[in-house]
């Protein structure tokens, strides 16, 4: 029997979170420990399972069930082999393994069973491919080698394939491969042990393949750094850079001399990325790289801070010690009642479940356990509505709890109730959690009363505080020692969490729950190429400015989701909340993002140190200060600082301070005459330890970087401003020492040399000194820029023809002597702007006709280089007229002339919608030189705004996305902002993108007219604010209008999409942006009423009085007729049907339109009054 793709295994992860599961991997990176000897050159070794079972997990389908470890009973070769107990009455069960990317020719691998006949091998080729075949087995206790070389075998039985190319052709490379067993192949089932040992695909060599010898490039300070690499390479080069992207070190050898491992030496504490290049036999230049984290061995366990992770679905259990580096206290997991209890009354937890809680155990790990999801033994949907199903789930967790225990585990009642199974009979109602609540505590509590349990795990979506007010009136607060919530929110700056968690706050101390601990059970930021997604640098800062100031609030727990990346693919969120990487992650599995060191670092600073306060110290400035460790002087404070503007403090100090950064990084300091410390505190928090005491956001000493360009040292100024007394100080940078004598009273800046950097983000640290003392840290950041910047945008010419503009900046002050630029799209190709010289800090531009779109790029060559590359589309864009709109909430008549875009039946996703009265409208967009507008006139039966600021898409609201280019194309910034009549009064402005930007220079009027049922909303935007130029012509936007009726929101509706249902600018509309009109069009018309027969009639007409061919469209209130490219002289005509008998008087118009030489944009609006009449027949 043929077996078809593995069904999705679910996954405890958030609905607020779609994932879409995708393998994209480039450079290769292998995960085995070290190559058996009796491995040939050509081959790669997917599992000699000599170090665990990592990369390779199980997945099971259709009732069948199975546990993965390692056993040392006579393995095929080496001291481990893969051992899987199978238990399959039907379904199957599958060992599964991601591929990064390898050029594979055949495969074998030893199997051992007494009990298998024959086992599936299923190989995923680069198109994404499933090819799978069958090879037969003879049942016994000797080693069998079963050798794949045909991948694609057409014509042979039990071959088939499906998805990718699907065309039954191989198509490498090899990116995942599967053995599975089912039922038909099992003698004497259903169970079955089968050993598995040297899984090896022979192929030529890797260009480049990275195989780390320790789990996740993890190693302690002081420890050599080194990993595994395999090449065809000639020599490799290797460049190692610190988290500021400053040169650690370098070299290069020839690749016969390494021997298949490249040692670094011993590296300070911190996070390095290692770039990699392997020069080919033929001249080509590999490039790859992988990650290293460094972290002072210690024994650290944070219990108040924990990460979600995934062990009891699918994930390697081999990356716990890695919890434990990182410093965590406890992992939340999962061990599935559906998989436990598969016969009424036998709960039998899986042994991947004992496997992976045995290893938090021998890791000092508590285990956070979520009780969850539901049992179709006992009832239907996902969530239990019924008592009997109550029963169930309470009969689990009481079984969960007896065998987990007490003392080191603690339990959370389900994973966001309030979002999940919505359609289910539970519908996701307060009353049914409180209710299985209510039969879990007691059945619970009864046998285990020192269990812990908490909930209801919230997901802060749509009517979030609602749903809480009415659990607490169910009487749900009286059965959690915890409350939980999951506070995600990317758009903001990470201390934004603390508004929902006082909003929580208010509720459990009116409720009379003021001692009830709040713990967020997941919390995170995603590194994903998304435009919600945060770079890796930011994600680090934002979980430790989070947790600090979680833990100064007396938040109980706090869970890092998640610990390690769930997917490769850089576009899916789900696939990037990690702080260490994928298993099949090109840079190596499971090494490090910025983050996991950023945690290690956080957490052997606060372990074992209790909170004394959160300093007051102004608003964007943070501070929590922590008590002394036992064993350290009872003087001894820990204060974590940081703030959103770079700024220089002063610390009272007694005595010696060490201040460690975000990486680990430390210098100690010593107090200045007047018993200060002076320290640079910025985005990135930084640690100071010590008798410390009063903090002064004030300082003497600055210093300050204004540009920074790649390769040239930057000049930086350091500013010193005496106080009551004179200062004679040093500052020592990495480039030399430089002395200030400053009078009291007086200020004095020195311009410094810093060290050159390469591009990105750097942050240069220097030290003040005071005699022999070193007084201060200071610091500066700045993005370090190429010396040339090249863009190109699509843009349109003067009569609509497509361009791709290209521009080139200087930004050094020296002038640059081009060579050209190279341009290339699709199959076109040339060269613009030849012998040009771009002055310093002036820039270039040229305009490339396009007879093609497709893929560009462009390289500019002379004294220095820049490249750029994208994407162009075609598009059938909207035109936006030049009209200026007067904000007041009034719409201008001189807009709502124009054509509309309506919203209606078509356009709404709204959950009972009743037609045109209950939510429908028009929209507006129209432009002048340097702003775009937003009308909207909204029906709406009833107008409800609960929320505030960048909540109030919870309510009647608009939203308007933009990107510049058209939809495709990948331009950025992407833009959202929204405005609101709110509840509570005000009109309310937000912007969720780009992260972190803000509503200056944006203006915005919304009015209700209770009468008539409309809210008109007007909104004012400055192009440079939505990174538009108008210049180019062309944008893509989407305008989304959220409903709420006073019950929730129960949707929107949406003209355009890619807002309000996803993220996602692709599915933006594309606008043409119209010039000023350069004059009237010359046209006349008329609009007459008629009565032949009922209904009534409106005939309208227009001629074209111009010498060119014109635009016409007829708008009357009961239709619209539009006639494009009317010839001069010529008249068009259109007869409008009424319905019933009477048609009031009212206004048609004629908008007139056309394109003159030069792209002069000339357009007329014409309007035509009509009579009343009453046709009687």
């Amino acid at each position: 029997m043929s077996m078809g793709p593995t069904p999705a295994r679910r996954l405890t992860r958030s609905p607020l979170r779609r994932a879409i599961v995708a393998l994209a991997v480039a450079v290769t990176a292998l995960v085995s420990p070290a190559t058996p000897a009796q491995a040939a050159p050509g081959d790669v070794v997917l599992g000699d399972f000599e170090n665990g079972v990592t990369p390779w997990f199980t997945a099971t389908g259709g009732g069948a069930s199975v546990s993965l470890t390692v056993t040392s009973d006579a393995p095929a070769s080496g001291s481990g082999a893969a051992r899987l107990q199978v238990n399959a009455p039907a379904g199957t069960a599958e060992l599964v393994r991601g591929v990064p990317s390898i050029d594979a020719r055949s495969l074998t691998f030893a199997l051992r069973s007494t009990q298998l006949k024959g086992i599936v091998v299923r190989m995923v080729d680069g198109t994404g491919q499933a090819h799978q075949q069958t090879r037969p087995l003879t049942p016994g206790s000797q080693w069998q080698t079963v050798t794949v070389s045909d991948f694609a075998p057409a014509g042979q039985a039990e071959y088939i394939h499906w998805g990718g190319a699907n065309d039954g052709v191989w198509h490498g490379p090899l990116k995942q491969m599967s053995l599975l067993v089912d039922a038909f192949r099992v003698v004497n089932g259903p169970t079955a042990t089968i050993d598995v040992d040297d899984v090896t695909v022979q192929g030529p060599a890797p260009d480049l393949a990275i195989a780390p010898t320790a789990t996740g490039n993890a190693f302690t300070t002081g420890q050599e750094v080194s990993f595994g690499i395999r090449t065809a390479a000639k020599s490799v080069e290797w460049t190692v850079r610190d988290i500021d992207n400053a040169v650690v070190t370098s070299g290069a050898k020839e690749a016969s001399e390494l021997g298949g491992t490249l040692t670094l030496g011993k590296l300070p504490t911190g996070w390095y990325a290692v770039d990699l290049v392997a020069v080919q036999p033929d001249g080509r230049r590999v490039a790859g790289g992988t990650d290293v984290s460094v972290l002072p061995a210690s024994d650290a366990r944070e219990e108040r801070i924990g990460v979600a992770t995934h062990y009891g679905q699918a994930w390697s259990a081999d990356t716990i010690p890695l919890i434990a580096a990182a410093g965590a206290g406890f992992a939340r997991d999962e061990a599935y009642w559906a998989e436990a209890e598969k016969v009424k009354g036998t709960i039998d937890f899986p042994a991947k479940v004992d496997a992976y809680t045995a290893a938090l155990s021998r890791n000092n790990l508590e285990f956070f356990d979520i009780l969850a999801y539901g049992n179709r033994l006992y009832h239907e949907g996902e969530a239990p509505a019924t008592q009997a199903g109550r029963d169930a789930f309470a009969n689990y967790a009481d079984v969960s709890v007896a065998t987990f225990g007490t003392d080191d585990t603690f339990y959370e009642v389900w994973n966001e109730w309030n979002l999940r199974d919505r359609t289910g009979p539970a519908g996701a109602t307060a009353a049914n959690y409180a209710a299985l609540l209510a039969t879990t505590a007691d059945r619970v509590r009864a046998a285990h009363p020192g269990a812990k349990l908490a909930g209801p795990a919230l997901a802060p979506m749509d009517e979030w505080s609602k749903w809480v007010d009415d659990f607490i009136a169910a009487g749900g607060l009286d059965d959690l020692d915890a409350f939980t919530t999951h506070p995600y929110d990317f758009g903001a700056e990470p201390e934004k969490f603390m508004d929902h968690v006082a909003v929580i706050r208010a509720k459990l101390d009116a409720a009379g729950h003021r001692d009830m601990p709040i713990w967020l059970s997941e919390h995170g930021w995603h590194t994903s190429d998304t435009p919600l997604g945060a770079d890796e640098k930011a994600q680090a800062r934002n979980l430790s400015r989070a947790q600090l100031l979680a833990l100064g609030k007396g938040i109980g727990k706090y869970t890092v989701y998640d610990f390690k990346d769930d997917g490769t693919d850089p576009k899916n969120p789900e696939h990037r909340f990690g702080i260490i990487r994928n298993e099949n992650d090109p840079r190596g599995a499971y090494t490090p993002k910025p983050a996991f060191v950023a945690q290690g670092i956080l957490t052997r600073q606060t372990d074992d140190r209790q909170v004394r306060q959160v300093l007051a110290l102004g608003s964007g400035r943070y501070g929590v200060e922590f008590g002394a460790r036992p064993g350290e002087p009872a003087a001894t404070r820990m204060q974590a600082l940081w703030a959103l503007k770079p700024e220089t403090w002063s610390i009272k100090a007694a005595g010696e301070v060490k201040v460690t950064d975000l990486y680990g990084a430390e210098v100690t300091l010593r107090p200045d005459a007047d018993g200060r410390v002076h320290v640079a505190v910025g985005k990135d928090p930084v640690y100071l330890t010590g008798e410390v005491g009063e903090v002064s956001a004030q300082s003497p000493y600055s210093l300050t970087v204004d540009q920074a360009i790649e390769g040239l040292a930057p000049a930086a100024k350091w500013t010193v401003t005496a106080g009551d007394r004179a200062l004679e100080v040093s500052l020592r940078t990495g480039s030399g020492t430089t002395s200030a004598q400053v009078p009291a009273g007086a200020t004095r800046s020195v311009t410094v040399t810093l060290p050159s950097a390469g591009v990105g983000t750097r942050t240069w640290t220097a030290e003040v000194r005071e005699g022999d003392r070193t007084i201060g840290l200071l610091a500066a950041t700045a993005e370090v820029v190429a010396r040339l910047g090249l863009t190109g945008t699509h843009a349109l010419n003067a009569t609509g023809a497509d361009l791709l503009r290209l521009t080139l900046v200087n930004r050094g002050a020296e002038p640059v002597e081009l060579d050209g630029i190279d341009w290339t799209v699709g199959s076109s190709s040339g060269r613009v702007l030849p012998g040009t010289t771009v002055a310093g800090k002036g820039s270039v531009s040229a305009d490339v006709p396009l007879s093609e779109l497709g893929a560009w790029s462009a390289t500019a060559t002379g004294d220095a280089t820049a490249t750029a590359r994208g994407t162009l589309v075609d598009a059938d864009p909207v035109d936006v007229p030049f009209r200026p709109v007067q904000v007041d909430g009034k719409a201008d008549d001189a807009v709502t002339v124009l054509p509309a875009r309506t919203l209606g039946a078509a356009e709404q996703v709204i959950s009972g919608w009743a037609g045109d009265e209950d939510h429908s409208g028009r929209l507006w967009l129209t432009h002048d030189t340097g702003r775009l507008y937003l009308t909207a006139v909204i029906t709406d039966n009833a107008h409800a705004q609960p929320a505030r600021a960048t909540s109030i898409w919870q309510g009647d609201s608009v939203q308007l996305g933009t990107t510049p280019g058209w939809p495709g194309e990948g331009a950025v910034p992407v833009s959202e902002i929204g405005t609101a009549l709110t509840g509570a009064g005000p009109v309310d402005l937000a912007r969720w993108l780009p992260a972190n930007a803000t509503t200056d220079g944006l203006a915005s009027a919304v009015t209700r007219d209770e009468a008539a049922k409309t809210t008109t909303y007007e909104l004012s935007v400055p192009f440079g604010a939505i990174g538009v130029d108008p210049a180019d012509g062309i944008f893509s936007a989407t305008v989304a209008v959220n409903e709420n009726d006073g019950t929730g929101r129960r949707g929107w509706s949406t003209w355009g999409k890619g807002v309000a249902e996803s993220k996602d600018p692709a599915k933006f509309r594309p606008l043409r942006l119209l010039a000023a009109p350069a004059g009237n069009v010359r046209v006349t018309a008329t609009a007459l009423s008629s009565c032949l027969s009922s209904p009534p009639r409106l005939t309208v007409a227009a001629v074209n009085q111009e010498k060119v061919p014109v635009d016409l469209r007829l708008v009357t209130p009961i239709g619209e007729k539009a006639f494009t490219g009317v010839a001069p002289g010529r008249a068009v005509l259109h007869t409008f049907s009424g319905t019933g008998k009477e048609l009031a008087a009212g206004t048609a118009v004629v908008s007139a339109s056309y394109l003159g030489a030069g792209g002069n944009f000339a357009y007329q609006d014409r309007e035509l009054d009509y009579r009343r009449v009453t046709c009687r027949r």
